[in-house]
């Protein structure tokens, strides 16, 4: 928060308009905001409020933790399994019906929403790994290791070496059963450790006390959207509706 508010002030500063604002999120931005994004959403939050932008951040949150598990799930390279593709499909695709039926779907929503539970399954099927095998993030870390590989190969036929290299290590010895538990996997996740340790709603929000959800998880307009988004159509009080 403290990098976006720096942006947005030199922004401002020097542009006199936020409509135009941009920020690229880091990795590390995301996963931070998608740790703690109940308590933006809880902060917007207002004593006059109307029903109507009460249900509107019911909205926002139930969407946000769509995302955040869809996030947790396609950032994934190894220990994937196919009930977790499966979990990726359903999350997208509430996602999307929130989106649609709550909001103003997007090319980014429809993306979210149907793209890239198709290509994770797609990539699980043909290398049993997770989409993020794919990422940009892993393509840089390619070019870096095939950097360290040209050093130690001859001018002469450099780029078979290379990729004979790369084959045995990525393939041929995987399939051999060799190497497998050498995969580092990153003690980063997408789901605050509070989450994990049960001292907070599956959200992320703070639980009441003695109680198993948040007043978020718990109101009855999730209960709402929950029944909306499963069945594809609203039923809900349509007032209660931005669309």
């Amino acid at each position: 928060m403290g990098r976006l508010a720096k942006k947005v002030i030199w922004w401002f500063n020097e542009n006199k308009d936020l409509a135009r604002f941009q920020y690229r999120f880091t990795g590390q931005d995301s996963r931070l905001f998608l740790q703690n994004f109940m308590c933006i959403i809880d902060s917007i939050k207002q004593a006059h409020d109307s029903e109507k932008q009460t249900f509107s951040l019911h909205v926002f949150a139930y969407m946000s933790l769509q995302l955040r598990q869809i996030v947790s799930l396609f950032c994934r390279v190894v220990n994937v399994s196919q009930e977790n593709i499966a979990e990726l499909k359903q999350h997208g695709t509430n996602f999307f019906r929130c989106h649609s039926l709550f909001s103003t779907v997007t090319p980014t929503t429809w993306t979210v929403g149907h793209v890239i539970p198709a290509h994770a399954s797609d990539v699980f099927q043909k290398y049993n790994l997770g989409l993020n095998a794919v990422s940009m993030e892993g393509r840089e870390a390619k070019h870096m290791a095939i950097r360290r590989y040209s050093q130690n190969t001859n001018l002469h036929a450099r780029w078979m070496q290379i990729f004979q290299h790369e084959f045995v290590h990525l393939i041929w010895l995987r399939e051999r059963g060799y190497g497998g538990e050498d995969i580092s996997r990153s003690k980063q996740t997408y789901i605050p450790p509070r989450v994990t340790n049960e001292q907070a709603c599956f959200c992320g929000f703070d639980k009441g006390h003695e109680e198993e959800k948040c007043c978020y998880c718990s109101h009855n307009y999730r209960a709402q959207i929950e029944k909306s988004v499963q069945l594809g159509k609203i039923t809900v009080d349509k007032n209660l509706c931005s669309v």
